[in-house]
């Protein structure tokens, strides 16, 4: 399965319609999106992307409430300030570098998204 990671989308729609029409043409299996989303409008733009969509919330998302009910209504699944995803046997850590995670405190180590990566990985181009 490909995995697409977005993050800091910050409301440019144009930009956001690439990005889905870029994904989509790859053929996507799942979209993480490590927050700042912003306003809750995005989602229609983000309503093209024909792969489910797993998110967190950033430090600059606003109604996050909104963001919360719009994205639901999508079938997309914002999962707060931080979140593990199971995917194929691999944990992925998924958050806003802006926030602190429970794994950080243990580790000091901070990132958007950890991922193990394997030979049938592909770089988004």
């Amino acid at each position: 399965m490909i995995v697409g990671l977005l993050s800091d989308t910050h409301d440019h729609l144009p930009l956001i319609d690439v990005a889905i029409k870029q994904l989509n043409e790859m053929n996507v299996g799942l979209l993480l999106h490590a927050g700042d989303y912003i306003s809750p409008f995005v989602t229609e733009n983000v309503k093209q992307l024909k792969a489910p969509l797993i998110g967190v919330f950033g430090n600059n998302d606003g109604d996050r409430t909104m963001l919360n009910k719009k994205f639901a209504e999508l079938g997309a699944d914002i999962r707060g300030r931080f979140a593990f995803v199971l995917l194929d046997g691999m944990r992925i850590a998924l958050q806003a570098t802006a926030v602190q995670a429970p794994w950080t405190v243990q580790t000091g180590v901070q990132a958007s998204a950890v991922f193990q990566l394997n030979k049938n990985s592909i770089p988004f181009q």
